[in-house]
C-alpha cells in the first residue's frame, strides 16, 4: 500500500512553486538597486515606472522632482503645489532687523509687516527687493549703515504706521526707492546722512502724522521733492543743513500742527517757500541762519498765523 504522503508530495510541490516565485518577486522593489528610479524601466514589474512607483518615494531624485523648492522659476502655483508659492504675498508678523541681502530675501513675500523693520549695518547694495511690501504697521528705521547707498529695495512701500527714521547713513546718496510712499503715521526723521544731496523719491509723500526733523544733512541743497507734502500734524524742525539754499519745495505745505523751527542752516538764502502755511499750531523760531536776510525772515514771521511765540534773530545774510 502506497503512503498518502507520497501521493500528496507532487501536489504540494506544485502549489508551492508559484508561491515561492511570488515571494521572491515581492522582494524586488523599484529602486532597491542604484539608478533604478531613473532608468525608465519597470524593475519590479508592477506596471509603475521610476518616480511614479511608490517604492521610489524616498529616492532623493524623486523628491526633488516633486518639490519646486520655493523658487519662483519653477513654481507652478497650482492648487496642489507643494510649497507656499514663491509669487504669493502675505502678511508677516513681528519685528525684523536686516543686515544682509540674505536677510532681506527672507522677507520678499511680506505684503505687510505687522511690526517694525530695521535696516542696520547693511552692505552698499541690497540686491533683493521687497516687491510685495505695501505697508509697515509700526516703524521703518534705516540707521547706522556706513556703506548702504540706496533704498531701491523699498520701491513698493506706500505707508508706514508709525516712525520713519533715516539716520546716520554715511554713504546714502539717494532715497529714490521711497517713490511710492504716501504717508508716515508718526515722526519722520532724516538726520546725519552726509552724502544725501536731495530728497528725490519723496514726491508722493502727502502727510506726516507727528514731527518732521530734517537735521544735519551736510550736502542737502533743496527740498524740492516734498512738493506734495500738505500736512505735518506735529512740528517741523529744519536745522544744521549747511548746504540747504531754500525751502521752495515746501510751497504745498498748509498745516504745521505744532512748532516751526528753522535754525543754523549756514547756506540758507530764502524761507519764502513756507509762505502758504495757513495753520501753525505752536511757536515759530527762525534763528542763526548765517546767509539769510533778517528782514526776509521777519517778513515771513509776520505773515504766518503763529499760535505761539515768535523768535527771529541771528540771521546775518545780506538783504537785497
Amino acid at each position: 500500500m502506497r503512503s498518502p504522503v507520497r501521493h500528496s508530495l507532487p501536489l504540494l510541490l506544485g502549489l508551492a512553486a508559484p508561491l515561492l516565485w511570488l515571494s521572491c518577486a515581492g522582494n524586488d522593489l523599484e529602486g532597491d538597486d542604484p539608478g533604478e528610479c531613473q532608468d525608465g524601466g519597470d524593475n519590479d514589474e508592477d506596471g509603475l515606472f521610476d518616480c511614479n512607483d511608490p517604492d521610489c518615494s524616498e529616492d532623493p531624485l524623486c523628491q526633488a522632482s516633486q518639490d519646486d523648492d520655493d523658487s519662483a522659476g519653477d513654481d507652478d502655483d497650482s492648487a496642489g503645489d507643494d510649497d507656499d508659492s514663491a509669487s504669493d504675498c502675505e502678511p508677516c508678523e513681528g519685528d525684523f532687523t536686516v543686515s544682509s541681502d540674505a536677510g532681506l530675501a527672507d522677507l520678499a513675500h511680506c505684503s505687510t509687516i505687522e511690526g517694525s523693520l530695521t535696516i542696520f549695518e547693511a552692505p552698499a547694495e541690497l540686491i533683493s527687493s521687497l516687491s510685495c511690501l505695501v505697508s509697515i504697521e509700526e516703524d521703518l528705521l534705516i540707521e547706522a549703515n556706513t556703506a548702504l547707498q540706496s533704498l531701491d529695495f523699498l520701491a513698493t512701500l506706500e505707508s508706514i504706521g508709525d516712525d520713519l527714521g533715516i539716520e546716520d547713513n554715511e554713504a546714502l546718496a539717494s532715497v529714490a526707492g521711497l517713490a511710492s510712499l504716501q504717508q508716515v503715521g508718526g515722526d519722520l526723521r532724516i538726520e546725519d546722512n552726509n552724502q544725501l544731496s536731495a530728497l528725490t523719491g519723496l514726491g508722493n509723500l502727502v502727510s506726516v502724522g507727528d514731527e518732521f526733523y530734517l537735521w544735519d544733512n551736510d550736502l542737502l541743497t533743496d527740498v524740492g521733492a516734498l512738493a506734495s507734502l500738505a500736512t505735518i500734524d506735529g512740528g517741523l524742525f529744519i536745522s544744521g543743513n549747511d548746504g540747504l539754499l531754500n525751502l521752495d519745495g515746501l510751497a504745498g505745505l498748509a498745516t504745521v500742527g505744532s512748532d516751526l523751527n528753522i535754525s543754523a542752516n549756514r547756506g540758507l538764502l530764502s524761507v519764502s517757500g513756507l509762505a502758504n502755511v495757513t495753520t501753525l499750531g505752536g511757536d515759530l523760531r527762525i534763528t542763526d541762519n548765517d546767509a539769510l536776510c533778517q528782514v526776509a525772515a521777519q517778513a515771513l514771521a509776520d505773515a504766518l498765523p503763529v499760535s505761539g511765540t515768535v523768535l527771529v534773530l541771528g540771521n546775518d545774510g545780506v538783504c537785497k
